[in-house]
């Protein structure tokens, strides 16, 4: 009897918080694998994650969207309002990795239908994780017994929920905007944003 084993609700709770930092890691490191990896392999800053579809990180890109969307499928949340949210993020992500966006070039006149699908799933995919942290980090917030912590965690879900918003939007309009006069070297700013 002298090893510590575990009861059942600090196993859930390992279980839990693991699997909220791996999703956070995967999202922090999403972007600097895909623009180092890119830039190994001899190719430039792309113009946004889902243009290195069409470099030799595809399959990284395939990959973390795979596993990012499963994670936020097969997790139950804390409500059935977040869970639903989050269940049609993991199903974006992992069709957003089914069907690519068209190689960068091609004229904006002429995108394909799966091109203009890919687009709203990146609209969906980024809407509803901002409606998860604006509105339904509460839900498991509650839970938290430091007001200081409570406090610390609402404004960084909110403000983290509100560049889910503003970033997409602003990277849009840049692109539109800018894209076409963008040197390869400087497609940087659009994906920075």
């Amino acid at each position: 009897m002298g090893s510590h084993r575990p009861g059942m609700r600090e196993h859930v709770f390992l279980t839990y918080t693991n699997l909220r930092f791996g999703l956070g890691l995967l999202a922090l490191a999403f972007p600097l694998v895909l623009l180092f990896g890119g830039m190994a392999s001899g190719h430039p800053v792309q113009g946004s994650f889902c243009c290195y579809y069409h470099t030799p990180m595809r399959n990284i890109f395939v990959g973390v969207l795979f596993a990012i969307g499963s994670f936020l499928y097969l997790y139950k949340w804390f409500s059935g309002q977040e869970n639903i949210a989050l269940n049609v993020t993991g199903l974006a992500a992992i069709l957003i990795a089914l069907v690519p966006m068209d190689a960068q070039g091609d004229e904006p006149q002429a995108r394909s239908t799966a091109h203009k699908i890919h687009n709203a799933l990146s609209v969906l995919f980024l809407f509803s994780i901002a409606y998860v942290c604006i509105f339904r980090a509460s839900d498991t917030l509650d839970l938290v017994r430091s007001s200081a912590r409570y406090r610390f965690y609402s404004l960084t879900y909110k403000f983290l929920g509100v560049c889910m918003i503003v970033a997409p939007v602003a990277a849009f309009f840049l692109a539109r905007r800018f894209q076409g006069h963008l040197t390869p070297q400087k497609q940087w700013i659009i994906f920075a944003v």
